[in-house]
């Protein structure tokens, strides 16, 4: 099964601040709600963790780690950076609707390339990638979990396991410190949880047709 994980929230995640590239670390309801989700699933036992090389992924790996039975290795990986937000970095969605860029964020949302005029990434770019990261995991043996940024993990979910359109991603909420979880059914991926804290509520291991 392929679990990915939102990491806990930061200051910026509080006040609804884009954040990608920035290296923020967690603040203290962050590392708590890191903590409640290792207690709440440890006892779904973690072969691999792999995590956006940002420290909130890190610290957010760390501390659901600390939760397993038995320590788990953990691995960074580049492609598990948050999409960059470019020129909307650091600004609430709020303020940048009430700003010159607003047209250029609508854009943005709704999938179109921007990043001439935002230094965002490009759209292409973040498709590929998610695909790439899908590939490479999928069929890890075990549980593995992913931790990684919201943006990102919607986006592959929506291109990858659910085949929506990039326009689609503002649709899926997936809030901090919490999962999304994928198996495999007669070969094709299968959604199982999406943004619950408790995986072992949501996993149904009983065959669909």
């Amino acid at each position: 099964m392929l679990i990915f994980m939102r990491h806990g929230q930061t200051d910026w995640n509080k006040t609804g601040r884009l954040a990608s590239r920035t290296d923020i670390v967690l603040n203290n309801i962050g590392m708590e709600q890191c903590h409640v989700a290792g207690f709440k699933n440890k006892d779904i036992e973690i072969s691999n963790i792999f995590c956006s090389p940002a420290i909130r992924a890190f610290e957010s790996a760390k501390i659901f780690g600390s939760h397993q039975e038995s320590a788990v290795n953990i691995t960074s990986d580049e492609n598990l950076v948050e999409i960059d937000f470019g020129l909307f970095e650091g600004v609430s969605g709020e303020e940048i609707r009430k700003s010159s860029l607003a047209g250029l964020y609508n854009s943005w949302l709704n999938g179109q390339e921007v990043y001439p005029q935002i230094g965002c990434e490009k759209w292409c770019d973040v498709d590929y990638r998610v695909n790439e990261v899908f590939k490479k995991y999928a069929r890890f043996p075990g549980n593995t979990l992913i931790v990684s940024h919201g943006y990102f993990i919607r986006t592959l979910v929506a291109r990858c396991v659910v085949g929506s359109q990039l326009s689609d991603i503002r649709n899926f909420r997936l809030d901090n410190a919490k999962f999304v979880a994928v198996q495999w059914e007669a070969g094709l991926p299968r959604l199982v949880a999406f943004n619950v804290s408790n995986l072992s509520d949501a996993i149904d291991d009983t065959p669909t047709s």
